[in-house]
């Protein structure tokens, strides 16, 4: 185990943001549907309804944007000519108004220039806007095979409008929620190339106060040093082996020098003697990872 904390000094180089006690681990976290992850050229048809043609301008820009391992994931065409897939359907704003009463501030009396010189709160009849957008869309292979359905996608704005308040427009709030329908869609077909700030852990319980102070110290490294920071806990670990934060954060160690083998098994060991939520929290981005990484070589095969 000595052996790969000398690796991981090199691996763990990255500058830690001041504030808070972490480790970055950097990952490529799987989309949703793994059955798209073959698609590299996706044409947006002509959406039906009176905001597909919102919707498909919000997809075809968001989908465009994705970078995934340095290289775009997506070559969004114009149409189905020589696409692996075809993404169509239809969307509608569907709005519905409620009456309701609110209380507000009203001017009641006024100077000889007209300028508000007393208010009182007043009973007034408002409105209330419920807008939903859930779009029918449906992706499919080339050959015909049904890829990925839209039942899950639909976002809502709910707003309250009063006399002399401006009330939005259907067209913007139809751009709205089809920007964050766009964004849900992204993370349903393209895996999510990322690096996550995980804190380590901070509990010194069970050391003697000498191993406190140097753990102590790495905490404080963690925000300049990383990898020295790993190395303190690595030789803490060699004479508390059973220490649970000192073995969730050599475990974090192995995870943010890219080693997810070892980071399992040290994750697990740790399992094996404690509950610890955070190390099962580990694994679970581990099992990600793993998955992100088969989308990964699938698309590049494809």
């Amino acid at each position: 185990m000595r052996t790969w904390v000398c690796g991981l000094v090199a691996a763990v180089t990255v500058t830690m943001p001041a504030q808070a006690e972490v480790l970055r681990v950097a990952g490529i976290y799987p989309a949703r549907a793994d059955e798209a992850a073959f698609v590299n050229r996706l044409a947006v048809e002509s959406l039906g309804g009176r905001d597909g043609p919102a919707l498909a301008f919000a997809i075809e820009d968001e989908l465009n944007d994705v970078i995934v391992d340095q290289r775009p994931w997506f070559q969004v065409i114009p149409n189905g000519a020589g696409a692996d897939a075809v993404l169509r359907g239809f969307a509608s704003l569907d709005m519905r108004t409620s009456k309701i009463t609110r209380s507000k501030k009203v001017c009641v009396e006024e100077d000889e220039k007209g300028k508000c010189v007393r208010k009182e709160n007043r009973k007034i009849d408002c409105r209330n806007l419920d807008y939903v957008l859930s779009p029918d869309l449906r992706l499919t292979a080339r050959d015909g095979q049904p890829l990925y359905s839209s039942s899950h996608l639909s976002e809502r704005k709910t707003l309250t409008v009063c006399p002399d308040d401006k009330e939005p427009s259907r067209s913007s709030v139809a751009r709205e929620l089809a920007g964050r329908i766009a964004k849900t869609l992204r993370d349903d077909l393209a895996p999510d190339d990322r690096v996550d700030d995980v804190r380590v852990l901070e509990k010194r319980d069970g050391l003697s106060k000498d191993d406190g102070e140097r753990f102590k110290q790495a905490l404080r490294l963690t925000k300049s040093d990383p990898a020295a920071a790993c190395r303190v806990w690595q030789d803490l670990a060699q004479t508390n082996p059973t220490q649970i934060a000192t073995a969730f954060n050599v475990a974090l160690c192995a995870e943010a020098a890219g080693d997810d083998a070892q980071a399992r098994a040290l994750y697990e060991r740790l399992l094996s003697v404690a509950s610890v939520s955070e190390a099962r929290d580990r694994l679970k981005a581990i099992d990600d990872r793993e998955r992100g990484a088969r989308q990964l070589r699938e698309h590049n095969r494809s």
